[in-house]
């Protein structure tokens, strides 16, 4: 648990995905990074790396978001949602163009250990990751699904619960694939270098079962340049061209080439990840809906969220 957070969502609702579930409302306005199934050369990595402009800060964190930990997209134009790291009640935030709390939902929940991340799924479904560990003591973590809403209130969400499958473990990093409605979880620990991935099937976000889902090992992710903290933050684009996990030091990104998994992407490709320049020290991390920008932040109040636009 480091504390920094980020996030952004800027423009109309735009999910490219081939999953069938989607809700209509995601896939009105095409993304920018187009999909991976479709534009993207069919030899894993040989795409390109995206270019992104100069960062650009944008609005002030209020004192609700002393730590923000997480960001997602809102299906309302302009704005995103986020949470506060571990010491707060179970609950997520909507926050404008200003980053101002609009919206909050609290969790029907008896309590959260340690909310690090939060992720768009490709219904338009929120899911907050109470997945971090610092003493990797947790026999399980949990994942909150809750549907999109502008009035605050109390909600119930879908609880998923998750347990590795050799032993616990501390994470930061929640994305989930807008093709394949599968999910990834990046731990934090960093072991010559490296950090582990886990996969979440998609059938576990549709119908959450009664006990838990035990998390497929699925290999690791050279991250050596960046710094003995390990990831905090991860995304997949809106079209699913694009998968970045973040340290607080490096922005890594990995084009998806047509065809490709999210596991051949991360784990099985021999070439090293484009980096992105200027995405700075901010804990969080999040694609647009319309993947034109990213944003990052860093923790505290009265903080600016970083954006920056992706130019090609």
């Amino acid at each position: 648990m480091v504390r920094r957070r980020s996030w952004v969502t800027f423009g109309a609702v735009a999910l490219v995905s081939s999953v069938a579930s989607i809700a209509p409302a995601l896939a009105e306005v095409p993304s920018v990074d187009g999909p991976a199934d479709a534009s993207a050369p069919a030899t894993p990595g040989v795409v390109a790396c995206p270019v992104f402009g100069v960062p650009v800060p944008v609005g002030s964190t209020s004192a609700d978001l002393p730590e923000l930990s997480g960001l997602a997209p809102s299906l309302t134009p302009g704005r995103w949602w986020t949470h506060n790291d571990s010491g707060d009640s179970p609950r997520i935030f909507q926050i404008d163009t200003d980053l101002r709390v609009v919206t909050e939902l609290r969790f029907a929940v008896a309590f959260a250990f340690d909310m690090e991340d939060i992720a768009l799924g490709p219904d338009g479904r929120i899911w907050a990751a109470d997945i971090g560990d610092n003493l990797s003591i947790r026999p399980g973590v949990v994942l909150w699904g809750v549907g999109q809403q502008d009035a605050s209130g109390t909600v119930t969400p879908v609880t998923l619960n998750l347990r590795y499958p050799d032993g616990a473990h501390d994470a930061e990093s929640l994305m989930i694939d807008p093709l394949t409605g599968d999910g990834f979880i990046v731990t934090k620990e960093i072991v010559g270098g490296r950090s582990s991935v886990y996969r979440i099937p998609a059938q576990a976000f549709t119908a959450p079962p009664a006990g838990f889902v035990t998390l497929e090992p699925v290999g690791s992710i050279d991250v050596s340049d960046g710094g003995p903290i390990g990831p905090t933050a991860a995304d997949i684009s809106p079209s699913g061209a694009d998968i970045v996990v973040k340290t607080l030091t490096t922005t890594y990104l990995w084009p998806r080439a047509r065809g490709a998994s999210v596991v051949d992407t991360l784990v099985a490709s021999p070439h090293a990840p484009c980096r992105i320049a200027g995405a700075g020290t901010g804990e969080a991390f999040a694609f647009s809906t319309d993947g034109r920008h990213v944003a990052t932040i860093s923790e505290g109040v009265g903080v600016p969220l970083v954006t920056l636009e992706r130019s090609t």
